[in-house]
């Protein structure tokens, strides 16, 4: 006579090793979130800033915030160190979201660092150049080029305000940016936003906010003290 238990049997152990997977899968991924958090929040100390494992601020919905971290869907951010730096306030999170639906649903994160200024920026954008930036190139959707070929090749850059963008992207700010051509930056309205399009270390995250202090340290007083005039009469 034909025995069906031993098949069913296998199901059943099938079924009980995957279910271990997934709270095995589970665990670990609680405990690598929890010490995430630990470590941020040694970073926010070692800042004189605060830790916060949800957003108390909005960010999400800032519109300095919009052009980066609006795509997908299911969006959150998390992990937020918020304090002083130099003159500016700082803001630093872990960005999540969704894309797709079904099977072929996928999620990313990406770290960001948000340094508010005080100061009314027209919108600039400088981020690694991409090769669908250059076909776009060929098809008359330029961005903005400058003396260096070298930075042009490596860097897409646009704003509305051309005279604003070479004033930012003067030879040392361009010498600067090609030490380490992996960040993507963008001034919109009072924030310099940073981030490589993916999640950072505690380290990394110290690394970006002095990559963006000597940014914003970088730009021409001339342009500072402009920027404040024509927020004055705004």
């Amino acid at each position: 006579m034909y025995d069906d238990t031993f098949p069913t049997a296998l199901v059943v152990l099938g079924f009980a090793a995957f279910a271990a997977f997934v709270v095995i899968a589970i665990v670990l991924t609680l405990r690598a979130q929890q010490k995430r958090r630990e470590a941020l929040l040694q970073l926010a100390l070692q800042l004189g800033a605060e830790f916060y494992a949800e957003d108390h601020f909005n960010i999400d919905s800032r519109a300095d915030w919009r052009e980066e971290f609006s795509q997908g869907h299911s969006r959150r951010v998390s992990n937020v160190i918020s304090g002083r730096m130099d003159d500016w306030d700082l803001k630093t999170c872990d960005f999540h979201y969704k894309t797709g639906s079904g099977k072929n649903e996928s999620s990313h994160s990406v770290s960001a660092i948000l340094l508010d200024t005080g100061l009314l920026f027209p919108t600039l954008t400088i981020r690694p150049e991409t090769v669908f930036d250059r076909i776009a190139g060929v098809v008359g959707y330029n961005d903005i080029d400058f003396e260096s070929d070298e930075f042009s090749r490596k860097f897409f850059v646009r704003s509305a305000d051309k005279r604003f963008a070479y004033g930012i992207v003067h030879p040392k700010m361009m010498e600067f940016l090609l030490a380490d051509p992996k960040w993507s930056l963008r001034l919109s309205w009072q924030s310099l936003i940073l981030h490589n399009n993916r999640i950072l270390t505690p380290e990394e995250f110290r690394y970006a906010i002095d990559l963006g202090r000597s940014f914003l340290k970088l730009m021409p007083d001339y342009l500072r003290e402009e920027l404040r005039k024509t927020q004055e009469t705004v």
